[in-house]
């Protein structure tokens, strides 16, 4: 009967481990695998306003990767042009990972309708962006970017086999014209060649609309932190290369540059999250028309209808953001027929998106992509509280059932000779629980993406608090059995604490909020992301540990029966 009961828990153990790594992967690929409905249509004039006035001839975009808002005291020059321009802060939406947050800025869709959730997707917006938008136009354009804006706009493959190279090209029939666009090298990057490579398009092709993206401060930040002196150092080193590219436009009068990031950095190095440090970034504009002062916070949204308002671009009808008016000198007449046109232009779409997601269109300004995201997600959160708030009743009510609380004399011997178990059970579960949580947030980890920072830092960090708090319980189950190894209280403890990192994952999947294409709400989906790493983890060193506990009854028991059959001196 006792070996029995050994291979029911191991085999309880394996399925709780698979359980933690199908759960984990699900998670993983939840994002990737919900496709937008969106973008659809190859006709890009169905999809876009006409024509504006444009306000200059040139926009030069300056992305610095990784750049939180309280960089501008490290960078003089930068700081010179917002003296002289307007200057504030972005905010940036999560996730505030950079392949997302490249989609936004070129397209102004929020990354539920772009459909590119996370960095690993490698494909092509099918939205219009802005230089399909410019290329429509008639203006050049061009950029010298990281390669994943090569996938974005263009489409991968960008690597053939296993070869990394930086590339230049010049093809007028592509929305990207003349672009160079640089690999990581094992994240080698050189942001001066980036810059160079920049001029040199300015110089030679002289584009309208020219994209510079540099990533040495990102990695920085990474391998550094967002408050370490290497991160400040690239920032020195960014603002001189910035100030070069600046000195060699060819025509500053007729031409506006925008600085910004793609999203921060926290301090400790890592973004994905809604952390201020990660989800905030500078904005300097100055060039043509160009009013001095401080701006209102914006959203990353809005990047792309300004663009598209500068250069007379057509707005998509997927730009959910507002056109940065406080920035610009233009007349109200100007402002007011782009506003209408931008306006109206969304407006055929968040009709569309009303519809898919069965909702009645809303009144006095509420119809908007924003709006309807979170009516969706509060709605499905009611409807699966509820249903969440029946399963721990039902579960609860069989706990209480299946431990034989019902009954008053259980009930009086609970906390007494064999009635006991349960009891601790329960109270090691919620000390083990303290236990982890104080470790996992005291070695920097916590409920969001910018604290994963890289795959090797979780991969270290994870187990290790887990691994800690499940030292922590094997003392205790110890002392409760006399420091024997009594399997029976070990497995009821493991036991206990499986089924609560089981109902963590389940209630996060509940209050996640997403509908289809939608984004979940990150604060339950980090919840189901890191409670399925942890029971797998839990599972395996209970598997291990049981292992452990098994060989060692065994061997006193041979310990014991050899003692026996041993005659002692008085036989």
């Amino acid at each position: 009967m006792r070996k029995k009961r050994w291979t029911v828990w191991f085999l309880i153990w394996v399925a709780a481990l698979a359980a933690g790594l199908g759960a984990l992967a699900y998670t993983h690929f939840k994002l990737e695998r919900a496709g937008s409905p969106f973008g659809q249509n190859p006709v890009l004039e169905e999809e876009i306003s006409p024509f504006t006035e444009p306000m200059a001839q040139n926009v030069y975009l300056i992305l610095i990767d990784g750049m939180r808002a309280d960089s501008l005291p490290d960078m003089p020059f930068v700081q010179s042009l917002a003296d002289m321009g307007s200057s504030g802060v972005i905010v940036v939406e999560e996730p505030t990972f950079s392949r997302p947050a490249y989609a936004r800025i070129i397209t102004g869709a929020s990354s539920s309708i772009s459909n590119i959730k996370t960095n690993d997707q490698a494909r092509k917006l099918n939205l219009p962006n802005l230089f399909d938008l410019a290329r429509f136009s008639g203006l050049k354009t061009g950029g010298s970017l990281y390669y994943w804006f090569y996938e974005l706009v263009v489409g991968p493959p960008y690597r053939t086999g296993d070869s990394h190279e930086n590339r230049f090209f010049h093809d007028e029939e592509m929305p990207l014209q003349s672009g160079y666009f640089y690999d990581d090298f094992n994240y080698q990057y050189n942001d001066r060649e980036i810059f160079e490579y920049g001029i040199r398009i300015m110089r030679d092709y002289n584009p309208n609309f020219l994209v510079v993206h540099t990533m040495e401060l990102d990695m920085a930040g990474h391998n550094y932190g967002g408050a370490s002196p290497k991160y400040r150092e690239i920032l020195r080193m960014n603002d001189r290369q910035i100030q070069e590219f600046v000195q060699a436009i060819p025509d500053p009068e007729n031409s506006v540059v925008i600085i910004t990031g793609d999203h921060g950095h926290i301090d400790a190095g890592g973004h994905g999250g809604p952390e201020k440090e990660a989800s905030r970034v500078p904005l300097v504009i100055f060039g043509k028309g160009v009013k001095k002062g401080a701006l209102p916070q914006y959203s990353q949204l809005d990047l792309a209808p300004t663009i598209a308002a500068i250069l007379g671009m057509p707005f998509s009808r997927y730009m959910a953001g507002s056109i940065m008016e406080e920035a610009f000198d233009w007349t109200e007449a100007v402002l007011a027929e782009k506003r209408e046109l931008l306006k109206t232009t969304h407006a055929g779409f968040v009709q569309e998106l009303y519809a898919q997601l069965g909702l009645e269109e809303a009144v006095d300004g509420e119809a908007t992509v924003a709006a309807a995201l979170d009516r969706v997600r509060a709605e499905t959160i009611k409807r699966r509280v509820l249903v969440a708030v029946i399963l721990l009743l039902l579960l609860g009510g069989a706990l209480v059932f299946g431990l034989g609380l019902h009954r008053r004399e259980r009930r009086a011997k609970l906390f007494r000779g064999s009635r006991v178990m349960p009891a601790q059970a329960l109270l090691s579960t919620a000390l083990y629980a303290a236990v982890f949580h104080l470790v996992f947030y005291g070695i920097g980890l916590g409920y969001s993406f910018s604290k994963l920072n890289t795959v090797a830092h979780l991969a270290v960090k994870m187990p290790l608090a887990v691994l800690a708090s499940y030292l922590v319980l094997l003392a205790l189950v110890l002392l409760l059995s006399r420091f024997k190894a009594n399997f029976r209280i070990y497995a009821r403890h493991t036991g206990f604490i499986m089924v609560f990192l089981a109902a963590l994952i389940l209630g996060g999947a509940l209050l996640q909020g997403d509908k289809g294409f939608i984004l979940p709400d990150y604060r339950y989906y980090m919840l189901t992301f890191f409670s399925s790493l942890h029971l797998a983890l839990f599972a395996l060193f209970s598997l291990l540990g049981g292992g452990i506990m098994l060989l060692l009854n065994r061997f006193k028991g041979k310990g014991a029966a050899e003692g026996e059959a041993t005659p002692t001196p008085e036989d």
